[in-house]
């Protein structure tokens, strides 16, 4: 088994999860989870999603009383998810 090295993880490696996804985060679970901490949102994206085209619809939840266009569609765009 390895030991603690002691160092601090730099700029570009993982730092752990507790570190990253504090007990303030707001989870939401659907499809993926998506955890927000402070203005920063992360995703858990199963492995079985990645290289598989997904079509993102945006719509408006809601608008002010009388303006009309809630549930309406703003814009669709293909994603794939990757590991980098």
């Amino acid at each position: 088994m390895a030991k603690p090295s002691g160092k601090k993880p730099g700029k570009n490696e993982p730092q752990p999860y507790s570190k990253v996804i504090t007990k303030e985060a707001k989870t939401d679970k659907g499809l993926f989870t998506v955890h927000k901490v402070d203005e920063k949102y992360f995703y858990e994206i199963p492995d079985t999603l990645f290289e598989r085209e997904m079509l993102m619809v945006t719509r408006i939840a809601k608008t002010a009383s009388g303006l009309g266009f809630g549930g309406g569609k703003l814009s669709e765009q293909v994603l794939r998810w990757q590991k980098k």
